[in-house]
């Protein structure tokens, strides 16, 4: 009795953590490599003299209208059991075909895809994870699932630049689009065809949505969207800029990249130690900091500083800020809400960070313009924080 008890909590260990591990896969293949691989690339685009920096920025600002639209749609549509599977092909198809051709038009349309199935992959890989956690209660392991984000992020920092030294601009494309498939395959095997329940009508109860905390909470992750997503962009060349060395940037993007595998641990961890609101305002506070490193230092130290502030910082932020709005409305479907001002942030900056640098020369104005909007967002979660205790002691006299 006690060996088949003892066998039956190992496969449940291995089903959870084969399905934890094919989560990561996914978020590594379409969030580290498909939405965040443009950032190193870029490098190459822009030396080719394909692309200016006003043209990347418009085409970033479509990738992120592509994940806005997926995460609206299957906020109103709930995934299939296919969804998962057909979303990561595509993921990998749209990073592939990246280098067919050489039109706006096309690179605009095929980030805009990639938007939209890098969500649908997010959305199913965390509702997939999440559901098996829970259900052998290590909820806790969860920030695992973000770590593929940065591993990603740190595995394009050298594909990228290693394939680029082989070929043109196009053949880091070709190369990280191998690389995803091999992910994809990973992620399949371990977590696809499996089904996770998401929550009924019944217990979602969206009353006070639209309460003063809330909107303010919701009004800084806009901010935060529109600030944090400038520097996801640019970082590279942000730092090539400031230090004058193509592998700073490079290294930059790695140490972003490995600061935000476990960040995510530590920020969820000191939120329910010292107070989700408080921490979400030092990260704040933290990260519009170190934006202005690189606006006002041309050291190499100052860039790598930034680069880790960076990504040790906008992982968290989206951990936090989604726990506020848990612990503001336990049973309200908070995530979706928060995603669109997010992602209104995100569509925005980009284009205007990149219409900034193409103007003056120089990535100053644009971190300056980030540093202020994530300011912006500290002081109203600051304020969402205020609201919401005093709206709580109301509700308690």
């Amino acid at each position: 009795m006690i060996i088949s008890q003892h066998k039956g909590e190992e496969r449940g260990m291995k089903h959870y953590g084969a399905v934890l591990l094919g989560g990561a896969a996914a978020m590594f293949t379409a969030m580290g490599i498909g939405r965040f691989a443009y950032t190193p690339a870029i490098t190459f685009m822009l030396e080719a003299g394909v692309m200016n920096t006003a043209q990347a920025g418009f085409i970033a600002s479509a990738n992120y209208a592509g994940y806005l639209l997926g995460a609206l749609f299957y906020t109103l549509k709930t995934p299939n059991k296919h969804t998962f599977e057909i979303s990561l092909v595509l993921s990998v198809l749209t990073t592939a075909l990246m280098p067919v051709s050489e039109t706006m038009i096309w690179w605009s349309i095929i980030r805009l895809l990639s938007g939209f199935y890098s969500a649908a992959v997010f959305i199913c890989a965390a509702e997939k994870v999440y559901t098996s956690l829970y259900a052998n209660h290590k909820q806790n392991l969860g920030g695992l699932l973000f770590s593929g984000v940065g591993a990603g992020i740190a595995f394009s920092s050298w594909s990228v630049p290693f394939a680029a030294s082989y070929g043109s601009w196009q053949t880091p494309w070709y190369f990280i689009g191998a690389v995803s498939v091999i992910t994809a395959t990973v992620s399949y095997l371990l977590a696809g065809g499996t089904s996770a329940a998401t929550r009924g009508k019944a217990e979602i109860d969206n009353k006070g949505i639209w309460s003063l905390p809330v909107l303010l909470l919701a009004a800084a992750y806009l901010f935060e969207g529109s600030g944090y997503i400038i520097a996801g962009t640019f970082l590279v060349d942000i730092i090539k800029s400031s230090s004058g060395s193509v592998s700073a940037g490079f290294t930059g993007w790695a140490l972003a990249g490995l600061a935000a595998v476990f960040s995510n641990f530590i920020w969820s961890w000191a939120g329910h130690r010292f107070g989700l609101f408080r921490v979400l305002v030092i990260l704040y506070i933290l990260q519009a900091a170190g934006m202005l490193l690189p606006a006002f230092s041309n050291s190499v130290w100052a860039a790598y500083i930034f680069a880790v502030i960076f990504g040790g910082t906008f992982l968290g932020a989206v951990a936090l800020a989604f726990a506020c709005g848990r612990q503001m409305l336990p049973k309200a479907n908070t995530a979706p809400y928060l995603t669109v001002f997010y992602g209104v942030g995100q569509i925005i900056s980009p284009w205007i960070g990149g219409l900034m640098a193409y103007k003056s020369g120089s990535f100053a104005e644009p971190l300056i313009f980030s540093s202020v909007n994530v300011a912006a967002g500290a002081a109203l979660t600051a304020l969402a924080g205020a609201a919401y205790i005093t709206r709580r002691k109301k509700c308690r006299s």
